[in-house]
């Protein structure tokens, strides 16, 4: 430490917090968060380092709080480019079906034509599997509502069994049909499953709308079927899409899932804005939602951690960037996204089961790891962002392809550090 001392100086990627007396220092690439006291913290801010020891220089350094790199966001640039987190690994998410059984009003696939793949395109897929069989391969069941196509499922996973092939699957799903198919789910090798939530009882069943019921009460069905799968040790995520018309509802929920479900390892419970609707995430006096929906959170047992929060160092920002992952949609075309599927032009396409990879041009523009924005360069979320989501950064704004709790993350890792102390 003596040899580079002269040469330390404080992080570009620290966020500097100090509320109510307390004075807290986050780093962005090392996700660490530590509490220093008044003095030590304006030290360190204003980058006057020969007033700590060198114990205290060589943890702060640890946690790069201080480091020596002569430009800190090449680094982290130069591990994005780098990067390739599928390179002994294939997934593939699958489109069953377009046909969905809701009718949520946010939906992106609205209006899709209902469509199912033929039995040729489920072969190819098998076919495509199989090629990649040296590999650790993870299927993601999709659609619409994959579990309206169950035949196709329960068809491919039997080959694949047959076959001797290792695999894993997951799925997205609204989870009304679970409980008609709980005793197909160690059939189908699913280790995970997401549903969305978006309130309980009534506003569920009102923003759902399902076009069949089999009951009178939607919400209590999925919330059964949420508990078998827990039961049979699949871990579920329970996304809960929120807006500024509906933030109460989410709340409620919360504190339902708290009392009926309670906190079992394999559960998440996680909130997620409406896709599209970026600006709906704020209420009139600018209070970013996502801080409302995570302390609700936070108070019920959801986050004990910063992955829990959203909060992680990802030298890739989505699956879209790596070679290894694509998407089949129901007509057998390859794509690098599942929300690129309305697109009317169908230029998402990178190529299909029969040809293989034939559209170049549009899978250099999905595997270019080059950031969207030049004020990514300059920012100090960088490394827990990374530019985020490519299919934003196309179709969206400059303000909805960053962090949508970025105006808040300060909040955020205050209430975290409350959380985490007050536990100790």
């Amino acid at each position: 430490m003596k040899e580079i001392i002269n040469s330390l100086k404080p992080s570009f990627y620290n966020r500097y917090i100090a509320k109510n007396g307390l004075y807290l220092i986050f780093n962005s690439c090392s996700l660490s968060l530590i509490r220093l006291d008044e003095e030590k913290y304006y030290f360190l801010q204003n980058g006057n380092l020969n007033h700590f020891n060198e114990d205290e220089l060589q943890k702060l350094f640890e946690m790069n709080f201080i480091n020596s790199f002569e430009n800190e966001s090449k680094n982290i640039i130069e591990q994005h480019y780098s990067s390739n987190h599928s390179k002994n690994r294939f997934r593939l998410t699958i489109f069953t079906t377009t046909y969905c059984n809701a009718r949520c009003s946010y939906c992106f696939q609205k209006g899709t034509k209902r469509l199912v793949p033929t039995i040729n395109i489920e072969q190819n897929i098998v076919k495509l599997i199989h090629k990649n069989r040296n590999k650790k391969i993870h299927i993601k069941w999709f659609g619409g509502e994959p579990l309206l196509n169950t035949g196709m499922i329960s068809r491919i996973s039997s080959q694949l069994d047959t076959l001797d092939i290792d695999y894993s699957s997951s799925m997205i799903s609204n989870g009304y049909l679970i409980n008609q198919y709980i005793d197909k789910v160690i059939d189908w090798k699913l280790k995970r499953i997401q549903i969305t939530l978006d309130g309980i009882n009534e506003k569920y069943n009102s923003v759902k709308n399902y076009k069949i019921k089999i009951d009178n009460n939607p919400f209590e069905t999925v919330i059964s079927g949420i508990k078998k799968l827990l039961s049979i040790g699949v871990f579920v995520s329970i996304r809960l899409n929120f807006d500024k018309t509906n933030i109460q509802d989410i709340l409620d929920c919360i504190c339902y899932l708290h009392q009926e479900i309670g906190t079992p390892p394999n559960l998440s419970v996680y909130g997620h804005n409406i896709f599209g609707l970026e600006e709906n995430y704020h209420l009139p006096d600018g209070t970013n939602l996502y801080l409302v929906v995570m302390k609700k959170l936070m108070e019920c047992g959801y986050i004990n951690n910063l992955f829990n929060l959203g909060i992680r160092y990802r030298p890739l920002p989505c699956s879209a960037f790596s070679p290894n992952f694509y998407v089949v949609d129901v007509q057998g075309n390859l794509l690098k996204c599942e929300h690129y599927i309305p697109d009317p032009n169908y230029s998402g396409i990178v190529g299909d089961l029969d040809k293989g990879l034939y559209n170049q041009k549009n899978l250099d523009f999905w595997l270019n790891r080059q950031y969207p924005y030049e004020k990514c360069m300059g920012c100090d979320c960088l490394p827990i962002c990374q530019g985020g989501c490519k299919f934003e950064s196309l179709y969206g704004t400059e303000y909805g392809a960053c962090l949508p709790y970025k105006d808040c993350l300060d909040d955020l890792l205050f209430e975290y550090y409350l959380l985490k102390t007050q536990n100790k």
